[in-house]
């Protein structure tokens, strides 16, 4: 009779586990695509966008790239000096800003931002001379 019992217990626990495995993957599965970029804000003419607040990016290689911008979390780098912050820094991505963004794409591939990292303003010059790149960053 042991036997038999335990053969019945363990057979019970394997749709248990089964459940418990699904529900750690399923979510990772279904989750969009996570990615980092950078690049400059463009504003390509006579563009027509889905619903929402969206930024254009131009990456390195040339490429453009669109992510949605209504419930994103902004951020300036240390290098943007205070007194040139706007009150909100979304009225900052203006052509030429460097920004760096974290983002997901959604079902229909669209990328969603979850963070853009202010870089640099359009109007800031380059740093130059000895003090860039800072030393920590060698």
């Amino acid at each position: 009779m042991g036997t038999s019992q335990h053969h019945r217990d363990s057979m019970l626990r394997r749709p248990a586990l089964a459940i418990v495995i699904a529900a750690l993957f399923v979510p990772a599965a279904l989750a969009g695509t996570s990615g980092n970029f950078g690049g400059k804000v463009v504003k390509p003419a006579a563009v027509k966008n889905p619903p929402g607040k969206w930024l254009y990016i131009t990456g390195r290689p040339g490429m453009l790239r669109r992510v949605e911008i209504s419930n994103t979390r902004f951020e300036y780098a240390e290098s943007v000096p205070r007194a040139a912050r706007a009150p909100l820094p979304a009225a900052d991505l203006k052509d030429g800003t460097l920004v760096q963004v974290t983002a997901e794409q959604d079902k229909a591939g669209e990328w969603i931002a979850q963070s853009v990292l202010i870089l640099r303003l359009a109007n800031q010059g380059v740093p130059r001379g000895p003090s860039y790149p800072p030393a920590e960053l060698l």
